[in-house]
């Protein structure tokens, strides 16, 4: 389960440094390799790989010949980029994502776990979108079925 949030800081050539605790968490299925592509909220999400398998064998049962499903298609085919981690547990940021995301080189980056993948934020972006009020959580939680702890 990946989870946790970590402060770190994007390098000069765009690359960040994996969270050991995430790191370990990416199992030997992924091959130490993520995919990424753009998430909500203007977050980066990093996929395992052998989450991301799962999500292209979904893709790939849904219709083309359905405009909208198309574009979902699309959307993943065209925007995901695979990266190993290097034997540091380095990955590169692609120019695009870190536009996208607003993120600056040398500056500062925060790195979550949720669960199933991991999002790269702009510390000034996640404070707008984060969910840190306990009973705002309570209530979405009390609504939700599967919610039974």
């Amino acid at each position: 389960m990946l989870k946790g949030n970590f402060r770190h800081t994007i390098d000069k050539k765009g690359r960040i440094i994996v969270p050991s605790k995430l790191k370990r968490a990416i199992s030997e299925a992924a091959e130490v390799a993520v995919i990424m592509l753009p998430g909500k909220n203007h977050c980066i999400e990093l996929y395992p790989k052998d989450v991301w398998s799962k999500i292209e064998e979904n893709i790939a049962r849904l219709n083309s010949n359905d405009p909208e499903v198309l574009k979902v298609i699309r959307f993943y085919a065209h925007n995901a980029h695979e990266e190993v981690l290097d034997s540091q547990g380095r990955i590169l940021i692609p120019a695009h994502l870190r536009e996208y995301a607003r993120i600056e080189l040398e500056k500062e980056i925060i790195i979550t776990g949720t669960v199933r993948y991991i999002e790269v934020w702009n510390p000034e972006a996640m404070a707008k979108v984060a969910g840190n009020d306990r009973d705002e959580i309570d209530t979405i939680t009390a609504r939700l079925p599967q919610w039974n702890y």
